[in-house]
């Protein structure tokens, strides 16, 4: 018998293979890339989703007639400029700002 990794020897016996009468073993390995590198699909578009929101957002303030958006909740300030602020201004409105002028350049206060 060849000599084999002991974990494929014991991968083989516990499908009850008889190692003695195969001459050939193939292994197929897949790699994988993980979550954030792979080719086979593109998943999620970070800058994609960015720019729509910026771009939605732009599009909501022409519709209303607004010239600018002023954000002060965390929420909103992440949709329209894709930043996050520290924990503790999430419940505390006002400690952080976001214009959107109609031009979509976001200004941080």
């Amino acid at each position: 018998m060849r000599k084999i990794c002991p974990s494929l020897y014991l991968y083989l016996s516990f499908f009850n293979i008889n190692l003695n009468n195969i001459d050939k073993i193939v292994i197929v390995i897949t790699m994988s890339w993980g979550n954030f590198g792979t080719e086979a699909s593109e998943r999620i578009n970070w800058s994609r989703i960015r720019e729509d929101r910026k771009r939605r957002a732009v599009e909501k303030m022409k519709e209303a007639g607004l010239g600018a958006f002023l954000a002060f909740y965390e929420e909103n300030i992440r949709f329209i400029s894709s930043t996050r602020g520290a924990p503790w201004t999430r419940d505390k409105p006002g400690l952080r700002y976001a214009l959107l002028p109609l031009n979509g350049k976001v200004i941080m206060y």
